[in-house]
């Protein structure tokens, strides 16, 4: 192997490190095959942009130029989307370093550089908090995971991609102890209904009241209805004006700071976020504790 390319998988390895992720797990992440990910880093294959393009497509503030030649910072987000091998009619064995310096280089060192909040490393997928909006937390991100999984599965394989993750999990479950106070279990039970009825109760009536929930684009819509949408939308970028806010959002909804971004833009291609999204959305700029701590600063 060259000695440009061993370098480019040493700096992939120092990035997974980063993250605190296993070979396995960042791999799994970025839709890899674990086998094929750990022949990156131990130097066995050199870096295809078949791999390169899934990895940037997972963890959006690894800098592909610091990625290539070590120049920069290892993290850098852009507002930019890379392209896809097809679109680059980059073959499996096409090299991410050729591909990259040939095609992609230049149109990202030309996008917008993004403003990175909060706290990137280690990679959480959970929140480990148990309690019962913590609970509902991380049901929320595998909920989002599992119909993230689910759109890209052929009709005829989803009943048994279903039954198959239902049985499966329930033997991990059978492997963990129980809470042994059935109070506790019950009262979890209990504020995580009331909090789901809270949050369902209100969002809906606002959304009622101010928007029609689609997931087309702006241009497209009626004059009312872009009213509607410029109205929430405007309320969210208030909710997310300070230092940041943004990122907190964007971890709250399991998004990519990139895509939070896109829906809150004020171009006229902006996409709306869907109606899961958008209740979600509804559900962190009305939350009692959020806005009860806002206003203590603001004191």
């Amino acid at each position: 192997m060259p000695p440009e390319e061993r370098e480019i998988c040493r700096r992939l390895r120092e990035f997974r490190l980063k993250t605190e992720l296993s070979q396995v797990q960042f791999a799994i992440l970025a839709g890899i095959n674990p086998r094929a990910y750990a022949g990156f880093e131990y130097g066995r294959n050199q870096l295809n942009y078949h791999a390169a393009s899934k990895i940037f497509g997972r963890f959006e503030v690894l800098n592909p130029v610091w990625l290539a030649d070590g120049s920069g910072d290892m993290v850098e987000a852009r507002f930019f989307k890379f392209p896809t091998p097809d679109q680059l009619k980059a073959g499996k064995r096409s090299l991410f370093s050729n591909v990259f310096a040939r095609s992609v280089r230049k149109d990202f060192l030309n996008a917008r550089v993004m403003r990175l909040h909060g706290e990137w490393f280690p990679v959480r997928l959970f929140r480990f908090d148990a309690s019962a909006s913590g609970r509902l937390y991380n049901n929320l991100v595998l909920s989002d995971a599992i119909s993230e999984w689910l759109v890209e599965l052929p009709a005829s394989q989803v009943k048994r991609f279903l039954t198959d993750l239902y049985f499966r999990g329930a033997q991990i479950f059978a492997r963990y102890p129980r809470e042994l106070d059935s109070r506790l279990v019950d009262d979890l039970k209990k504020q995580m209904f009331e909090i789901k009825t809270r949050q369902r109760f209100s969002s809906e009536n606002e959304i009622g009241e101010d928007l029609e929930l689609t997931n087309t684009t702006i241009s497209d819509k009626s004059d009312g209805v872009k009213s509607k949408w410029f109205k929430l939308k405007k309320k969210i970028q208030a909710a997310t004006a300070d230092a940041g806010a943004k990122s907190k959002l964007a971890n709250f909804l399991r998004v990519d700071l990139t895509q939070l971004s896109k829906w809150l833009t004020d171009s006229d291609s902006a996409r709306e976020p869907g109606a899961d999204y958008t209740l979600r959305m509804l559900s962190w700029v009305n939350d009692p504790k959020r806005q009860k701590l806002n206003a203590r600063r603001q004191l």
